[in-house]
């Protein structure tokens, strides 16, 4: 069960300053959340937990835009957030073999602070050539963390930041008012964590991640055919990880970095306009995600379940990441009954990938098909629809990790019909 109320202010602000427009984002947001889930995974709830959280959340942006017309473009800001998680309360939940009172196992909290500043400029060097250039310098601060296992005793670990310049170049030329081809580099930064939910290590950091991603491509679009076709390489540093594992009798979430993990390949989808009534598309993915070193990598004995480490995972696939992917689609239109009709069809398609970090719980391909038909009358008042998801019940799963009883397994919707009827006032 999950149950979410959330609280929400927002102002959005825009002046113009003569020489730019300035844009201010304001928000002010309270969430509470309830949650009970079944280690058992089972409508039993013989093993269950319940957990309580809530996040008092505050962010502010400036953004600053050039005006139009000029070869010269360039936008410059400034972010600030302050995000407060609680969770006052993490222990069993009813269920039929649980004490009463529920025993508790955590509570816990942290404060994240982030402010950034940055700028990023295009110049149109030519009528075909632009050249962009962006940087941006980010403080994270971790505040105010403490995590309580009543099995083990409190932590209070100390404030953790973490300060980095992540700069982006791009380079683009249009062969065309319809096409152009492109390069960039860029750098990207996720900032440390504490891994407060280990009973083993609450205090221990988790280094921040990096990533240099760079990209070439060609992109093109008509009134009749898009297509896009991109090749990309993926740099990794420290990659932050997260799997469920059972230590100490306790279920919980085990967050380590992979020193260094590689990731490329190739993108592509095109769409074709046949006539103003049929229409076709299709896209495909093609990568090579490996872990180029990951010493210590948290694993389990999949005969006992047993929770372990194996020496190094280098070499591995990444998490749910599938060599190949695919998808096709198809849309027709037609006049029916002084109404219109629209018929849709979408097939996915997906090779083995795994849902662990030592391959331990693979998923095998498989593919999804999704039909839809809808009329509107001539007054586009009332729409009619029917449609199918996984219409030929592909049995595939969503989610499986270690929990209490063994490896939980969530699988994916079976093959599901429904009608609708909508009404347009």
């Amino acid at each position: 069960d999950f149950f979410a109320k959330s609280d929400v202010v927002q102002l959005t602000a825009k002046l113009d300053i003569g020489f730019a427009d300035l844009t201010s984002y304001s928000q002010i947001r309270n969430e509470k959340v309830e949650q009970r889930y079944s280690l058992d995974l089972t409508n039993i709830g013989a093993v269950a937990l319940q957990g309580f959280e809530e996040n008092d959340i505050f962010t502010q942006e400036l953004i600053l835009n050039s005006k139009a017309g000029s070869r010269f473009q360039w936008t410059a800001g400034a972010y600030y957030s302050n995000w407060d998680s609680q969770w006052p309360y993490v222990g069993r939940a009813p269920g039929q073999s649980s004490p009463v009172p529920y025993p508790q196992f955590l509570e816990s909290g942290i404060r994240s602070e982030s402010m950034a500043v940055f700028g990023d400029a295009t110049y149109q060097a030519t009528d075909g050539l632009f050249l962009t250039a962006g940087v941006r310098y980010t403080h994270d601060a971790l505040k105010d963390a403490y995590s309580n296992f009543f099995a083990i005793g409190p932590a209070f670990p100390p404030t953790l930041t973490t300060n980095r310049v992540t700069p982006r170049a791009v380079i683009r030329y249009e062969l065309s008012p319809e096409t152009n081809i492109y390069a960039s580099a860029s750098k990207g930064y996720k900032a440390a964590i504490y891994n407060i939910s280990s009973t083993s290590t609450p205090g221990a950091p988790i280094l921040p991640e990096s990533i240099w991603a760079y990209e070439i491509g060609l992109k093109h679009s008509s009134s009749a055919l898009t297509f896009n076709l991109s090749g990309y390489y993926y740099d990794y540093t420290n990659q932050q990880l997260a799997q469920s594992r059972i230590i100490n009798n306790v279920p919980q979430t085990v967050i380590t970095n992979a020193a260094s993990s590689k990731l490329y390949g190739v993108d592509g989808d095109i769409s074709y306009r046949f006539t103003d009534q049929f229409s076709v598309n299709a896209g495909f993915n093609w990568s090579h995600a490996r872990y180029g070193d990951f010493q210590g990598a948290p694993s389990f004995n999949p005969a006992t379940f047993a929770s372990t480490v194996i020496p190094n995972a280098k070499g591995l696939h990444m998490t749910r990441a599938p060599d190949f992917t695919a998808n096709v689609g198809a849309t027709y239109t037609a006049d029916l009954g002084g109404g219109s009709l629209i018929l849709k069809s979408n097939l996915f398609y997906t090779s083995k990938f795994y849902f662990d970090l030592t391959q331990q719980v693979p998923q095998d391909s498989y593919a999804l098909l999704d039909l839809r038909a809808e009329w509107t009358d001539p007054t586009e008042r009332y729409t009619l629809a029917i449609a199918g998801k996984n219409v030929t019940d592909t049995h595939y799963l969503n989610q499986a990790s270690q929990n209490a009883l063994g490896i939980g397994a969530i699988w994916g919707a079976p093959a599901q019909w429904e009608a609708s009827v909508r009404v347009a006032f």
